[in-house]
């Protein structure tokens, strides 16, 4: 499950990809109590995304959003309501557009609005707070809670340049994409898959969660990562892969060079890309992140969390680990350190291929940073085996499900 501290450490350090950023302020009540988050877009590139968890049951969540937190008419902001027997509760952001949410019975309230591919929004800024009708948590009289607010800047750039996909991503084959461009300074050449569910997202939720794929060396998301996907995709999540710089039948494209396999700096980057991406779609949940990958793959992923650990809900991985070799393309000990999420690793003894040891490295690392994970060692199986193994999946599916990426 998503906890307290996991909710208020995202609402305050995910500011920003390569769009818009959001960015909590204030303070809701009562203390502890609901905590709202975001997520902006570019104009034309995906939606505003607005939530709020720690709710209780059986209220009317109302998504309160302006052009200003200083002031509402002649009023300033902030606007204590101690006055009304709200004590401890202020109006942060200008009511100007109100809009009621029924709360779902997975107790999250989702709001989003698409933002139009207009060049006069580029840069804009919009404000919002949650006000929670029939909660008696600070009056009886007067039952309202309040949440924090959330500052929305939209991004300096009419949709997400450089990005074409090609086909529908709910056919069997899913879509392809390309990502060419150069942003903060990084030149992206990148080719890529993404599926999306055939089914409306589950559990009351407006939008799907999604999970980053990564494949071995040799492979390309053509092939590893597209079959998991085909698995991945029947559990209700957008799956998205790109070929990363280990990949093999596939132009090498950019950022990065072969001899920069698994978890390095430039693999990195491209998986990093890919959650700029899934905003783009405008269809997925991006508190709910996953990342997997297999091998070169693993040590990817490892190194994708580690350097982005505000960004994922949880994550998994097949014959993967950390190595304290310098150079060595497996997950470092610095990135694991960096690792927050919980985190499933799968590992086959009859691995000659990537020892069994550099996972059981990483496991002790997660266990003194300290982070929630589980270490599942599979008698007799091959690197090769434990890749695509039905047990092993029906085993993630679980564990993502256990952590709230799946309802």
């Amino acid at each position: 499950m998503l906890t307290a501290a996991r909710l208020f450490a995202l609402a305050l350090a995910v500011p920003a990809l390569a769009q818009g950023s959001a960015t909590a302020f204030g303070s809701g009540c009562p203390i502890p109590g609901p905590v709202a988050l975001g997520f902006a877009p570019n104009p034309g590139a995906g939606q505003l995304q607005l939530f709020e968890t720690g709710i209780p049951p059986f209220v009317l969540p109302i998504a309160s959003l302006g052009t200003s937190s200083t002031s509402w008419g002649p009023l300033a902001l902030p606007f204590a309501l101690d006055g009304l027997g709200l004590v401890g509760c202020s109006v942060l952001a200008e009511p100007l557009v109100l809009q009621t949410t029924v709360l779902p019975a997975n107790g999250v309230a989702e709001h989003t609005l698409p933002v139009p591919g207009t060049a006069a929004l580029t840069g804009a800024s919009l404000f919002a707070q949650w006000v929670n009708a029939g909660d008696p948590a600070v009056s009886t009289t007067l039952p309202l809670t309040l949440s924090n607010g959330v500052a929305f800047t939209l991004g300096n750039q009419v949709g997400m340049p450089g990005f074409v996909l090609t086909g529908d991503p709910a056919t069997p084959a899913g879509a392809t994409w390309t990502y060419v461009a150069t942003t903060g300074g990084v030149s992206y050449d990148l080719t890529g898959r993404l599926y999306k569910p055939t089914t409306p997202p589950a559990g009351g939720h407006s939008l799907y969660p999604a999970v980053i794929i990564s494949h071995g060396y040799g492979g390309n998301a053509n092939g590893y990562s597209a079959a998991i996907a085909s698995t991945m995709r029947t559990w209700g999540l957008v799956c998205i892969m790109t070929n990363l710089t280990h990949a093999a039948g596939v132009p090498l494209g950019s950022p990065g060079l072969a001899t920069e396999r698994g978890a390095s700096a430039a693999n990195v980057l491209r998986n990093r890309k890919c959650i700029d991406l899934l905003q783009s779609l405008g269809y997925v949940d991006l508190r709910r992140l996953a990342a997997h990958g297999h091998s070169m793959g693993a040590f990817a992923t490892g190194a994708l969390l580690g350097t982005h650990p505000q960004w994922f809900l949880v994550g998994s991985h097949t014959a993967g680990g950390m190595s304290t070799q310098a150079g060595a393309a497996a997950t470092s000990v610095a990135q694991a350190q960096g690792i927050v999420a919980p985190y499933q690793l799968h590992h086959g003894d009859a691995d000659t291929v990537v020892p069994l040891a550099l996972d059981q490295a990483l496991a002790n690392q997660l266990t003194a940073n300290p982070t929630v994970h589980q270490l599942l060692v599979y008698p007799t199986y091959t690197h090769a085996q434990i890749s695509n193994d039905a047990g092993m999946l029906a085993t993630v599916r679980a564990w993502y499900t256990q952590h709230g990426l799946l309802p």
